[in-house]
């Protein structure tokens, strides 16, 4: 049975990574002896359940720097890695790949970097740290994973390595995110999902949800995400500020958001760019129709234009009004997109994922 040690920033923060990184772990310790890193722990406990199989070490409590406790860092990756006899070390997200790199240089394993973003990631790339260690973890590893076509197309054009470096390795869909519903239509109800995060494009989803609101009547539009940030309440003062609140509702975070897809009519994703958008698969999978902007990365994997959803050149405000408004206005069509919901299902399912990175670990 080989061994895989993962290392990731804070598994005791919620987010996407992490809950990524759990649910693999999870499905890999029924054939392989797993132990997770986690080199900060803001919290007493990790945010996602492991199997009782999984090991996981704290190497600093509390928050940090990684410049100010590289040295710490390091020497106490290597000597786990000395005492594990690991075949496979795993990098979840850039942000560890410097100390991976450091960690496993000289050491007889695999190194495998993923990248739980993209290169397209406008505010992530912008600091210079960053950049550097993505460009240390692609340019040291054995295997750097990415989420989309698109995302491993950006990592030949930005770093000019050999394109069989890159695995192509998407999340899957939860089973139970696939519902067996009907859909209804006559719910009246937009959905977005999502935190309050400068890339997700609220700014420009109060403006469309202006222009349009007049022309929706009877129709709410609902966003479900965590606002409890400085950017969230400043958003929402905006909703307050602007009349929008009556149409334009917040709703709070929920830890059971495949339960929340199947109460609304379609989905809105006005993302300035994403890794890998699991909100369009988790709404196809309670058959909801789509209108997103085509950004970088995932959206056109997912959507196939005017025939299950619309994708909206990126920034494109008066037209995504207009996608928008003919839903809202066009039962039929909407009926037709719900329909084709499924048509792009069946490549995210865990059994296909599960091939892949078995793939990738052999």
């Amino acid at each position: 049975m080989s061994k895989i040690c993962f290392l990731i920033y804070d598994f005791t923060q919620t987010g996407g990574a992490e809950r990524a990184a759990a649910k693999l772990m999870n499905e890999l310790a029924d054939t392989r002896q797993i132990t997770i890193i986690s080199v900060f722990n803001k919290h007493a406990h990790g945010s996602y359940p492991l199997d009782d199989r999984i090991r996981m070490i704290r190497i600093i409590e509390g928050s940090g720097s990684i410049v100010r406790n590289l040295f710490k860092i390091v020497w106490n990756i290597r000597r786990i890695i000395h005492a594990g006899g690991f075949r496979y070390f795993i990098s979840i997200d850039v942000a560890t790949a410097f100390m991976g790199a450091l960690g496993t240089f000289g050491k007889p394993l695999k190194f495998i970097v993923c990248d739980r973003s993209s290169v397209y990631n406008e505010d992530m790339y912008a600091k210079w740290l960053v950049r550097f260690y993505a460009w240390t973890g692609i340019h040291f590893c054995h295997k750097y994973q990415v989420m989309t076509k698109q995302g491993k197309a950006g990592c030949i054009r930005k770093y000019h390595i050999n394109k069989n470096k890159i695995a192509v390795i998407p999340n899957w869909l939860d089973r139970e995110a696939i519902k067996d519903n009907e859909y209804h239509y006559d719910n009246h109800r937009i959905l977005t999902v999502g935190r309050a995060a400068t890339e997700k494009g609220y700014e420009n989803l109060i403006e469309i949800a202006k222009r349009i609101k007049n022309q929706c009547p009877g129709w709410e539009w609902h966003i479900w995400g965590d606002f409890d940030n400085e950017y969230g309440r400043k958003l929402l003062k905006k909703l307050r500020d602007d009349g929008l609140d009556d149409f334009l509702i917040h709703k709070g975070a929920t830890q059971q958001i495949y339960e929340i897809y199947q109460n609304y009519s379609f989905y809105v994703m006005t993302s300035r760019f994403e890794g890998m958008p699991n909100v369009l698969l988790e709404a196809q999978g309670s058959k909801l129709p789509l209108v997103s902007y085509n950004c970088r990365t995932g959206p056109d994997e997912i959507i196939k234009d005017n025939v299950n959803g619309y994708l909206v050149e990126p920034g494109n405000t008066e037209e995504m009004c207009r996608k928008i408004l003919s839903l809202v206005n066009d039962r039929e069509k909407a009926c037709t997109f719900s329909a084709n919901s499924g048509i792009k299902l069946s490549g995210y399912s865990k059994e296909k994922i599960m091939k892949k990175w078995n793939a990738l670990l052999r």
